[in-house]
């Protein structure tokens, strides 16, 4: 799916944002925590929640997993949205995300995401699992 027929709009605390706003925010975010990092020696950081992605990896069924299913067994979503792909169909999406490492050098840093897409029904639709 190319990102130029593909809208998102993320929900996160009941506000909208445009994937502008939110990448502004992340990199915003990610600054401030390089700049203090430097400036205090080795800094451990954190972002998101961690998952258990293999429980969710051996437990979802395309069609037949729920979203109820997808919270009992990960929890709320770290940030949501919707997705309309270029045929006009419209999902709604969760991403659950967990980084750790250490600044200033990030060596041996980790970051896991989990994306699901769900249907009008709750179904999830897809799913997309990356890790380092």
């Amino acid at each position: 799916m190319s990102s130029n027929t593909e809208r998102v709009i993320f929900e996160q605390h009941g506000h909208a944002l445009s994937r502008a706003s939110v990448c502004f925010k992340w990199l915003s975010a990610c600054l401030v925590l390089l700049l203090i990092g430097v400036g205090y020696g080795c800094t451990s950081i954190y972002l998101g929640r961690e998952f258990d992605s293999t429980r969710f990896e051996a437990s979802v069924q395309i069609g037949v997993t729920t979203g109820a299913d997808v919270r009992t067994w990960l929890g709320e979503p770290v940030s949501t949205g919707i997705i309309v792909n270029e045929k006009g169909e419209r999902f709604t999406r969760w991403i659950y995300y967990f980084g750790k490492g250490r600044l200033p050098s990030l060596r041996n840093s980790t970051l896991k995401m989990l994306e699901v897409r769900f249907d009008r029904k709750q179904l999830v639709r897809a799913y997309n699992w990356s890790s380092t």
